[in-house]
């Protein structure tokens, strides 16, 4: 169900926050898909400053936008290290908010982090990604 202006609680009293609502308040999943694909660093930013539902619910968009591959290629290795990151982000600053959908945006994470080389990510500029899943996870 797309989240309703309630979910967002509130939202007008934080810029970043406003910011994330204007983008994508009322999209349904194949429209915040679209706004992924149209900035995904951008709007993988706009998920960290949203409320709890919205974050479920336009994680799992990210997700299916990533897990489709549907992106230019020069924004491959951008869609997928936007995607590990706020993972990583969200375990580290708000575990609450990522925990109950873990298990459904964990397994393409770490899906890149052990293939990281064949997305074409490298590891001398974002480091080794699966080393830092494992740490998050164990801090949860």
């Amino acid at each position: 169900m797309i989240p309703n202006e309630k979910d967002w609680k509130n939202y007008q009293d934080d810029l970043d926050t406003n910011w994330a609502f204007k983008k994508f308040f009322g999209k349904s999943i194949s429209e915040a898909k679209k706004a992924f694909f149209d900035s995904p660093l951008e709007r993988s930013f706009d998920l960290t400053y949203m409320a709890e539902i919205p974050f479920r619910y336009y994680m799992i968009a990210f997700r299916d936008y990533v897990q489709e591959r549907n992106f230019p290629y020069m924004d491959c290795g951008s869609s997928y290290c936007a995607y590990v990151d706020t993972i990583l982000v969200m375990l580290e600053d708000n575990p609450e908010h990522i925990l109950p959908i873990l298990g459904d945006v964990l397994p393409l994470a770490e899906e890149i982090a052990e293939k990281q080389e064949e997305y074409e990510i490298s590891e001398s500029i974002f480091g080794n990604y699966a080393s830092k899943l494992s740490e998050a996870k164990s801090k949860i």
